[in-house]
């Protein structure tokens, strides 16, 4: 099964509520991928995923099913999901 399912993430961040030019937040983009062989269940495993990065602090994901990527691995084809979400944090500027 650990072969059927992988995870993968990237991020960007943002500053907001800028004050005298510095940020008083900053917001963390993230999109957390997941790659699940195509033939394999995978309904409870992306609800589970969207409760623990909500659960975690990070708003509700949205989901995109991208489709099935079959250059992953030369066994098969992987059906690909992606879940955009949100975290912000207060910024020290100060040090």
């Amino acid at each position: 099964m650990a072969d059927d399912i992988c995870y993968t993430f990237h991020y960007s961040t943002i500053g907001a509520n800028f004050a005298d030019d510095a940020p008083g937040h900053e917001i963390y983009l993230v999109s957390v991928h997941l790659f699940v062989k195509d033939n394999a269940p995978s309904l409870s495993l992306r609800e589970q995923t969207k409760r623990l990065l909500f659960m975690a602090g990070f708003t509700w994901p949205e989901e995109t099913n991208v489709g099935i990527d079959g250059e992953i691995n030369a066994k098969g084809g992987y059906q690909h999901y992606v879940f955009e979400c949100e975290l912000v944090q207060g910024v020290d500027v100060d040090g």
